[in-house]
């Protein structure tokens, strides 16, 4: 192997000796704990959204979208060759690059000084753009080789691993992200009081609105008498609330409602004391409500 050929093959694949698995095993959880991570952060980014390209915008790099994705694409490959230990030292330093500009470019944190995660990745990086991917690596498989040509016949794993990373990351950004439907809100037209005094007529007794979360209704009672209720929205039944555990005794009474899904809440029972108008009242928010005279 040439001279210029051992160089490339040692600034690729080379690490620092490390003879004690006390360090080399630590050293391969960091560097598959920090390779993960910035792995799924990049690939989370492809697509490429916009405000990735926004935040390379306000830092004045010129052709945003094209920086902006290579950075995506970045954390997301190299991440993957930092896992695997292969080009662990290139991986460590394009990834230090990234983390750099995002800390001390974007974030404008002070270096050393100042917390922040982007800093703390940056630091890690750099780590492994030093001392490499320790003895559990394929970049320590492939510089232990005994001969130059088997030496040489494993550096190639780069090529078609590259390649493979490069497909995946045009892949996603070129795959359109399925669209989530939003789900449909049920416009609120009216709040109705349908009970035992109007024949559970969910139509009738209808609530006025007196703020933006109250509703009540006022009611003449013309003797002492146990009622049952519940309450409806749009004059219907489709959706309506009740009770599970009414425990209040006595009168006032109050207590929070539940949304019935499929006739498992119960009436709200209240018993009228005496003859007079009574008010009924309802939080549409947190569905609390009142029964009290006025």
């Amino acid at each position: 192997m040439s001279n210029t050929a051992r160089s490339i093959n040692t600034l690729l694949f080379g690490q620092a000796s490390f003879t004690s698995n006390a360090i080399n095993i630590p050293l391969l959880l960091i560097r598959i704990y920090f390779g993960l991570s910035i792995m799924k952060a990049g690939l989370d980014k492809l697509p490429l959204p916009d405000w990735m390209t926004e935040q390379v915008v306000s830092m004045g790099f010129p052709f945003p979208v094209f920086f902006a994705w290579v950075a995506s694409f970045g954390e997301f490959a190299f991440g993957v060759l930092l896992c695997l230990g292969l080009l662990t030292r290139l991986s460590g330093f394009m990834l230090a690059i990234i983390m750099g500009v995002a800390s001390f470019g974007f974030q404008k944190v002070l270096p050393i000084w100042d917390m922040h995660i982007a800093q703390m990745f940056f630091w890690v990086f750099v780590l492994f753009a030093f001392v490499g991917g320790g003895r559990f690596s394929f970049d320590y498989l492939i510089v232990n080789q005994g001969q130059a040509k088997r030496r040489f016949k494993w550096s190639l794993l780069a090529l078609p691993v590259s390649a493979l990373l490069l497909g995946i990351g045009f892949y996603r950004e070129f795959t359109p992200t399925p669209q989530i439907e939003e789900p449909e809100t049920t416009q609120l037209s009216s709040i109705n009081v349908p009970g035992s005094f109007n024949n559970w007529d969910p139509a009738a007794n209808e609530m006025q609105k007196i703020d933006d979360n109250t509703y009540v209704l006022d009611m003449q009672f013309e003797q002492s008498s146990l009622i049952e209720f519940k309450f409806t929205a749009n004059q219907s039944w489709d959706i309506n609330l009740g009770e599970k555990d009414q425990s209040t005794d006595g009168f006032p009474i109050s207590g929070t409602a539940e949304m019935d899904g499929g006739n498992d809440t119960e009436n709200i029972k209240a018993y009228i004391p005496a003859p007079g108008a009574y008010r009924i009242e309802l939080d549409t928010e947190t569905y609390q409500y009142t029964v009290r005279n006025i």
